[in-house]
């Protein structure tokens, strides 16, 4: 009976120890639901260079252009006055479906498909940057109001144009 405990004992203390592990991993990727490890899971299945960087925190929330560069090169751009969003970063996979989002110079966003590594670029820069984007979209749609579309548009640039970027980037 002792030696039975023993056994019990021994493997009720590995599984505790493996959930507290699991637990601990999935807190320090931000994994609080299965959605969320669904789409962890899939940013690692096919991990890019630019992805095991993020994921790994070589680049991170504050990290300069000539960082991400040393790691991947974007193959398209938008530039919205102070922020660019590159995208379509090359891999030995192909497309990687990853965007990184930089204001003032610094990584304030990255993603890749359904996964957010971090984000903390300002509300009014994405509303700005929101309103841009439906707006070219809506031209395809209505190409009678591209003049009224068009003023929004510089109207949303100028915003961006004179933001100061506040808590974006935090102190180090």
């Amino acid at each position: 009976m002792n030696m039975l405990w023993r056994i019990v004992s021994a493997i009720g203390f590995s599984l505790f120890a493996i959930c507290v592990i699991g637990i601990s991993f999935c807190i320090s990727k931000d994994i609080y639901s299965s959605g969320d490890l669904n789409a962890y899971l899939a940013m690692r299945k096919d991990a890019s260079p630019l992805k095991l960087a993020l994921d790994q925190g070589i680049l991170r929330q504050g990290s300069s252009i000539e960082e991400l560069l040393a790691v991947a090169t974007p193959r398209s751009r938008q530039e919205f006055g102070r922020c660019v969003i590159y995208y379509n970063f090359d891999s030995d996979l192909g497309k990687d479906r990853a965007s990184v989002w930089m204001v003032d110079g610094k990584m304030t966003a990255a993603y890749s498909n359904n996964w957010k590594f971090f984000d903390s670029t300002p509300p009014e820069i994405k509303t700005s940057i929101s309103r841009i984007g439906r707006g070219r979209i809506r031209v395809g749609y209505f190409p009678h109001e591209i003049q009224e579309l068009r003023e929004i548009e510089e109207a949303e640039m100028a915003k961006l144009k004179g933001q100061v970027m506040k808590d974006a980037v935090p102190p180090k």
